[in-house]
């Protein structure tokens, strides 16, 4: 269900006794209709008897629901704060469920801090970078956090160098000092501490150049793959920048996706609110190799609709493209812009 659903609505509305179901569904782990042998048998019972007894479940998708329901709960699921904090620990397999729901709780969980900065040097990789992913959405600001971070970027495992840039993409605002390391991080000898580097600092900076160079460098790289932009697609009003990013990753990976790629949604899903992307647009119309990416920039043009006016004449160029798609598309788009007064 969408977090912002009915039956959201609803439970919030019971409050702490619904919060108190939720974390019992959680601990519950031995019942009978959750086991492979009833739902074996229930699916062989004659119709009569079957609709009598319990529907079959997934204990691990009960407790999965459970967690993302006490998310989206936020402020109401404060008293589960505790339990939640506890279970980062233990719950190794649906731990980034417990993340996700310290995540939508956000400052209404500030009781966790404590607990969670121990975690922060816990030995065990995974429960440290639970701790630091949770901490960045409840206390950013937290004086302890960002310390701790730097000191991981330079440590000589590269898996914590990894993490600690992946946290600091998280942070908002990004500290000063953060951003600094982050720089010195774009020359590290692992590709994923460069990549998590540039875009922990392209987050923070859609609009620069530098930061996006970097991470164009990172998409040449014979490690990068086709979701590395994945995160990037989502950042709207899309700009310049993104848009840049986005066609070089679709220029480079496109042939290799099947169905409808995410850089291709990206460009289905412009408005008039991402009018400043418009000279990446354009140059996209302007592909000489990739007929696909001028349909979607066309596409996008038209999307923009009024915002769009200084791309006409590009547009008008486009009509004697040799390919009927992107002539079509760009046709409609000529259609939804008006010509400057």
């Amino acid at each position: 269900m969408p977090w912002e659903s009915p039956e959201i609505s609803r439970l919030s509305g019971i409050g702490e006794p619904a919060v108190e179901s939720l974390v019992a569904a959680i601990q519950k782990r031995n019942y009978l209709y959750g086991t492979p042998v009833y739902s074996n048998l229930h699916s062989r019972l004659p119709a009569k008897w079957s609709s009598r007894l319990p529907l079959p479940v997934d204990p691990q998708l009960v407790r999965l629901r459970a967690y993302w329901t006490l998310g989206n709960l936020r402020a109401v699921s404060k008293p589960a704060v505790p339990f939640l904090t506890r279970q980062l620990v233990s719950d190794a397999e649906l731990r980034s469920f417990v993340v996700y729901a310290f995540s939508r709780i956000g400052t209404n969980a500030l009781e966790a801090v404590p607990a969670l900065l121990v975690a922060l040097g816990s030995t065990n990789r995974e429960v440290r970078f639970a701790a630091g992913e949770a901490l960045a959405n409840i206390d950013p600001a937290n004086a302890a956090v960002v310390p701790n971070l730097l000191a991981e970027l330079k440590s000589d495992d590269v898996i914590r160098r990894r993490f600690a840039g992946h946290v600091l993409g998280m942070m908002k605002p990004l500290d000063p000092q953060a951003e600094q390391a982050l720089v010195a991080s774009l020359t590290d000898p692992d590709f994923w501490v460069r990549f998590r580097a540039a875009s922990a600092l392209f987050f923070h900076n859609p609009t620069n150049r530098d930061f996006m160079n970097a991470l164009l460098q990172v998409n040449e790289s014979p490690q990068a793959n086709s979701g590395l932009f994945y995160e990037i697609s989502q950042i709207r009003p899309a700009t310049c920048e993104t848009t840049t990013l986005i066609a070089q990753s679709f220029r480079r990976f496109a042939s290799r996706s099947s169905g409808r790629s995410y850089q291709e949604a990206f460009f289905q899903e412009f408005s008039a609110r991402d009018s400043n992307a418009l000279p990446a647009l354009i140059e996209a119309l302007q592909d000489g190799r990739n007929a696909k990416l001028r349909v979607l920039a066309a596409e996008a043009l038209g999307k923009v609709g009024p915002g769009a006016m200084a791309a006409r004449a590009a547009l008008e160029k486009a009509q004697a493209d040799e390919d009927e798609n992107v002539k079509q598309e760009v046709t409609k788009a000529l259609s939804l812009i008006p010509r400057e007064p």
